[in-house]
């Protein structure tokens, strides 16, 4: 697909992730952070670039959306915005596409919430 087009055939959107490339902010830091703000993940892991030995971190938090096909792609890409703010900034600035696709790892989960709250999209809005 072209790029700029995802916005043509995008429907509804089921996780919102977060990259964070290279910060010296720990994984269970930055859930912790996130859980204050009463935005618990579901679930987070290390990305394959990442490397304990670095002194650096690189991983991904995955929150699971309410399934409401009222959000707009408009909608939902600004939630992705305000969830990077709320980071701190510390997200990946080029990883706010709604349609993006994320990539698993080789090192399993760092944390996961099966009872970890929805992600209301248009709360983080209004």
């Amino acid at each position: 697909m072209e790029l700029g087009q995802e916005k043509l055939c995008w429907r509804k959107q089921q996780f919102i992730g977060m990259d964070f490339d290279a910060v010296d902010v720990s994984v269970y830091e930055m859930v912790s952070r996130y859980s204050q703000l009463g935005l618990k993940p579901l679930f987070s892991y290390n990305s394959f670039s990442h490397d304990p030995n670095s002194g650096l971190h690189n991983y991904r938090l995955v929150w699971r959306v309410t399934d409401s096909l009222n959000d707009s792609y408009d909608e939902t890409h600004a939630a992705i915005k305000k969830m990077r703010e709320l980071s701190g900034g510390l997200a990946d600035k080029n990883a706010c596409s709604v349609s993006r696709l994320w990539q698993g790892t080789r090192s399993g989960v760092t944390t996961y919430d099966s009872c970890a709250p929805l992600l209301e999209v248009k709360n983080l809005l209004y």
